[in-house]
């Protein structure tokens, strides 16, 4: 990747930073905010297994027309040969041993070259489709541009059919979100297209009702985020005490003069690249200065519930059902956006039936949460 960058530590050891694009980039996702929406590790080694499987088989199949022709057009000649050969046993015996050997030594060259062919074949770009400038001639860059669509198109084309066609057999069964997730991440797909999935599971209710909650929580956590970038580090307590109302209890609506659009805002910053306002807000001296009112109060259960239908079709490109907050499961859906966020709840028995269940004193901590990637052993993890 044109980011990465490689130095030698005080300790003589080597490091390799901002190494944030190691798969290419999706083509399916190509706009200017989805710089880092790139293929996963899972997908492209499916795929370069796949083309290598194709390539092998057609190989095969030339090698097979090629030997067919020669013995079609000398079969009299071979017969009389080996008539010839069958006498003389002795000599012809070491004979035929050294050619054996010979063709052996061949086939393993033949096939050492077509490994290293189809290695350098199935080969990706990390750079193609990115505002970089390209090294390399139009066609070596078309080529790469090509070889990246062709994995693109086999995620949606072959992958997310079949995981859906597994999902409807049951030979894939997530039991939550997490299950889901790692399924997902199992079979190379990535979770923005988590909507995609879904419109294939309508008809089976538990799958249905797993991917609604699903994609619910992780709307509430993107606009639960945005929220508390724009909120005071004291002020963080009684901020997620009120997403929470608003999400599981009933904050009635607000004055319009304090209310906020979070995704409207999220949208506006993610489209110029605007230094962090926290808190603060510009005067028209160009100085910084404290604003008083919090902008998370103005946020009720309508407008965020409108909010989190808005942005899981903005993100995943799926319609949540008009019935969602009814559909919701609390107590699963509090754990499973606690974990996305990092936030840790009082363990008390909470009345979610309340228009206002939780406390400011009910946040007890925050933690960040850090992605990373942890190498599994595929065979343990089926045992």
């Amino acid at each position: 990747p044109v980011e990465c960058k490689g130095i030698v530590g005080s300790d003589d050891r080597h490091y390799l930073l901002d190494l944030m694009r190691v798969t290419p980039r999706d083509a399916n996702y190509t706009g200017p905010r989805s710089r880092f929406c790139i293929l996963r590790p899972e997908l492209i080694s499916a795929f370069c297994q796949v083309e290598a499987a194709k390539r092998s088989t057609s190989e095969q199949k030339c090698d097979e027309k090629d030997s067919l022709a020669p013995e079609a057009s000398n079969g009299g000649v071979v017969n009389a040969d080996t008539d010839v050969q069958t006498d003389l046993s002795v000599p012809v015996t070491s004979d035929s041993q050294d050619i054996s050997e010979e063709e052996g030594k061949a086939t393993a060259k033949d096939y050492l070259s077509t490994t290293t062919e189809t290695s350098d074949v199935i080969s990706f770009n990390p750079n193609v489709f990115t505002e970089f400038k390209l090294a390399g001639s139009p066609e070596d860059i078309a080529a790469d541009e090509s070889s990246v669509k062709e994995a693109s198109l086999y995620l949606t084309d072959v992958v997310l059919p079949t995981f859906i066609q597994d999902l409807c057999k049951l030979e894939v069964s997530p039991m939550d979100g997490q299950t889901l997730t790692e399924q997902l991440h199992t079979n190379g797909i990535n979770v923005r297209y988590i909507g995609k999935v879904a419109e294939g599971t309508k008809h089976m209710p538990h799958l249905w009702d797993i991917f609604v909650n699903e994609i619910a929580v992780r709307s509430a956590k993107h606009l639960l985020k945005d929220v508390l970038r724009d909120t005071e580090e004291h002020e963080v307590g009684p901020a997620i005490s009120h997403f929470f109302n608003c999400f599981f209890g009933d904050v009635q609506t607000v004055p319009e003069k304090t209310s906020s659009n979070v995704l409207l805002r999220r949208s506006h910053k993610k489209a110029g690249n605007q230094e962090p306002t926290r808190g603060k807000t510009r005067s028209k001296n160009g100085a910084f200065a404290r604003t008083n009112s919090s902008s998370y109060l103005g946020l009720c259960s309508e407008r965020l519930w409108s909010e989190i239908v808005e942005f899981a079709k903005f993100k995943y490109q799926f319609d949540l059902p008009e019935d969602l907050r009814t559909r919701v499961r609390k107590v699963s859906v509090i754990r499973n956006l606690c974990k996305k966020i990092g936030a840790s709840l009082a363990a008390r028995k909470y009345d979610l039936g309340a228009a206002l269940p939780f406390l400011t004193s009910d946040v007890v901590d925050l933690q960040p949460v850090v992605k990373h990637s942890v190498p599994v052993c595929s065979e343990t993890k089926d045992l």
